[in-house]
């Protein structure tokens, strides 16, 4: 059976990941196949290759179509991680600043052409 663990990402989602990986699932930890699992159920393609191939799906939970999988999937089993506000904007926060030093950008500001992710934007 399919586990989909619909809270958002900075929820634990890569501790998930790992953990269900060592006990044998096929996790889809955000993009799998080329293809980000959320927005396939938006689709409504479950012949996709994220979703077909894969039974365990976390990281931008919040992002998917929940009534269409619990219809689709009607054995999976449905988890809402979550974590307290204040804890999750801090994480989030912490992920962008990485995301930018990471591609050679300040930590803070839109001062950053370089940002491959799209978190700025020069368009002043």
């Amino acid at each position: 059976d399919k586990v989909f663990f619909l809270g958002p990402m900075k929820t634990g989602t890569t501790s998930l990941s790992k953990l269900f990986t060592e006990r044998g699932y096929k996790t889809c930890h955000g993009e799998c196949a080329g293809e980000t699992w959320s927005t396939m159920t938006h689709a409504h393609k479950a012949d996709s290759k994220s979703l077909r191939d894969h039974d365990a799906f976390m990281d931008h939970g919040d992002h998917t179509d929940f009534e269409w999988l619990n219809q689709t999937y009607p054995t999976a089993r449905f988890v809402l991680n979550t974590r307290s506000l204040r804890n999750w904007v801090v994480s989030k926060a912490d992920h962008m600043r990485r995301k930018r030093v990471s591609a050679g950008c300040p930590p803070w500001g839109s001062d950053c052409a370089k940002d491959p992710h799209g978190f700025v934007s020069n368009s002043n």
